[in-house]
């Protein structure tokens, strides 16, 4: 697959505000020539840091997607040589804290379009492009010491995948995702862990 891409940045600072702009250029030996930009807006004092970040998506199919054929237990994954590229609008907006404990908040939409993704049919797996689907978040990351040697993480995911078309949530997508760690450090590198996921 012949393809190529450039990318530019940009990045402007005054005093607590941060802009970040970039636009990625992309060629593709099927698809022609295709622009994504971005442009993302922070403002960060002692304690916070604020963001507003919005990007357009585009990507093309990999080989995988095109041609893939494999067979194993669970199935046959299949690849499609109808594809067609993937195509997003993303917009997130977030803040952390800058203190002692750390904590970030984040939340996101983005809206696809040709999402590429696979079917289940019997017992086969195969690449396909879906119309329009909506993807909606939160995120939720938490840390802080507990004493001297100890430290607890936290981590929360909400992920709501929504196909427009069919209106009805995609499989394949978890709703919610739950990470708890518990770490004690015994010495420089040695360290005990206690870990739970949902």
């Amino acid at each position: 697959l012949e393809q190529y891409s450039l990318f530019a940045s940009n990045e402007w600072i005054s005093n607590n505000l941060n802009i970040t702009s970039g636009i990625r250029c992309q060629y593709h030996k099927n698809y022609g020539n295709h622009f994504s930009p971005m442009i993302s807006l922070s403002e960060k004092d002692k304690n916070y840091n604020k963001r507003i970040t919005w990007s357009r998506g585009y990507r093309s199919p990999n080989l995988k997607e095109f041609y893939y054929s494999w067979d194993h237990p669970g199935g046959t994954v299949l690849g499609n040589p109808n594809l067609q590229p993937e195509k997003s609008n993303y917009f997130s907006i977030s803040i952390e804290s800058l203190k002692n404990h750390y904590y970030s908040i984040s939340l996101f939409r983005n809206s696809l379009k040709n999402m590429i993704n696979y079917i289940t049919e019997d017992a086969n797996h195969i690449y396909t492009n879906f119309e329009s689907v909506t993807l909606k978040g939160l995120n939720v990351f938490y840390k802080r010491k507990l004493f001297r040697n100890g430290e607890l993480t936290f981590s929360y995911n909400y992920l709501d995948a929504y196909d427009n078309i069919s209106e009805s949530r995609l499989n394949g997508f978890n709703l919610h995702n739950l990470n708890t760690k518990l770490t004690y450090f015994i010495l420089n590198n040695l360290k005990a862990r206690l870990s739970a996921q949902y």
